[in-house]
């Protein structure tokens, strides 16, 4: 009895050992340890925990990414998309003229970076929550950077601060 009883102790100072630097640290954006860094060709650069999308992401201690470029900016698929009945999708593009509204909400990013966002639901999510739609904007100089959400949720969704928080615009000179 009292072997097994140490064998469990001696499992758990192992386990927590190997996930000390994953539990309290944060890679990527924000964090000590950068994530993968990309950049446009427009000076939007985006600094997220990129994949590989392993058949264990959900084991991760936090969301990893497929990143894409697309003409204005990246499109961000989540790893953990292929364990969700209902996937979703970021969306950073870097916009040349002002948007028509930015709502009225805002949230603070740290650093003097203010992104105004609206955040809208609908009724119609069924067993998953709700059908969620988050837009953000951020001025960055002359331009704005857009950030959008679409996610069936019980919450509002938090994907887009934290995308947001590795976000940067560092145009040409």
């Amino acid at each position: 009895m009292e072997s097994l009883r140490l064998r469990r102790i001696c499992a758990v100072v192992v386990m927590t050992a190997a996930l000390a630097g994953c539990d309290g640290s944060r890679s990527g954006p924000g964090g000590d340890a950068p994530g993968t860094r990309r950049v446009h060709a427009n000076g939007l650069q985006l600094s997220v925990q990129e994949g590989p999308c392993l058949a264990a992401a959900d084991a991760l201690p936090r969301e990893t990414y497929a990143v894409a470029l697309t003409a204005t900016g990246f499109a961000l698929v989540p790893c953990s998309n292929r364990y969700r009945r209902q996937p979703f999708n970021i969306s950073v593009q870097l916009l040349e003229t002002p948007p028509k509204s930015t709502g009225y909400r805002f949230r603070y990013l740290g650093a003097g970076r203010i992104v105004w966002y609206r955040a809208s639901h609908s009724e119609e999510g069924g067993s998953s929550g709700f059908e969620w739609d988050v837009e953000a904007f951020e001025r960055v100089g002359k331009r704005w950077i857009h950030y959008s959400e679409e996610k069936l949720a019980e919450d509002e969704p938090d994907e887009l601060w934290e995308i947001a928080q590795g976000t940067r615009y560092a145009p040409a000179q």
